[in-house]
């Protein structure tokens, strides 16, 4: 879980075999490597690797972003009935994979969210100064989040129906909080690229 700071005070993150940012050190959080998150993760709590921190249309928005190297392909019934017939064993072993696969990113989102919401209502002592300025100078009322998941490996054709997929498991968590789908996004490492989440040249900011 390298974090590189370089001589400007950028911070870039290396995550799943891709380089995320650089970001100003104002607008990142490394939950993943944070001192409150090592004290619980023993206690099966699960975070994402960072937060993001961003104005979009003069509100603060913070990103909760996962990496992953892979993501199963979402098996509609087709697929599965003609797998059925010659590998069933196979098509087992898939769901299982599947459904472990999203419990762990249901269970990153949520717990990271969770997280973040008791480090800034002061629920555990002085572990606020933690998080940098820009994420600690608006009320929790103010702020929008929305949940990113960066697939390494994973092609355009096939990010539809995982984004899909991922709504529909965060479904109840986006009603808790009053969050919309649209807070939801799946990305592969070329969009990501493209959004300015990923080092690409010189384009080093989140556009969007």
């Amino acid at each position: 879980m390298p974090k590189v700071i370089d001589n400007l005070g950028r911070i870039t993150i290396e995550e799943s075999d891709m380089q995320f940012g650089s970001y100003s050190r104002d607008d990142v959080f490394y939950i993943e490597a944070s001192k409150i998150y090592k004290n619980m993760r023993q206690d099966g709590v699960q975070t994402a690797e960072f937060l993001l921190f961003k104005i979009k249309s003069n509100h603060p928005v913070v990103l909760i972003v996962e990496a992953k190297k892979s993501a199963p392909k979402i098996l509609n019934k087709i697929r599965i009935d003609k797998l059925i017939k010659n590998e069933k064993e196979k098509v087992l072993q898939l769901e299982v994979n599947t459904a472990d696969f999203f419990d762990d990113i249901k269970s990153k989102f949520k717990d990271t969210l969770s997280l973040f919401v008791a480090i800034r209502s002061n629920l555990h002592d002085k572990t606020d100064m933690e998080l940098p300025e820009n994420f600690r100078r608006f009320q929790l009322s103010e702020m929008r989040f929305r949940f990113i998941l960066v697939i390494k490996k994973h092609e355009l054709k096939w990010l539809p129906e995982l984004q899909s997929k991922v709504e529909k498991e965060l479904n109840s968590m986006l009603k808790i909080w009053n969050l919309s789908p649209i807070s939801v996004e799946v990305l592969n490492e070329e969009r990501a690229k493209k959004r300015g989440l990923i080092a690409n040249n010189d384009l080093i900011n989140p556009s969007e």
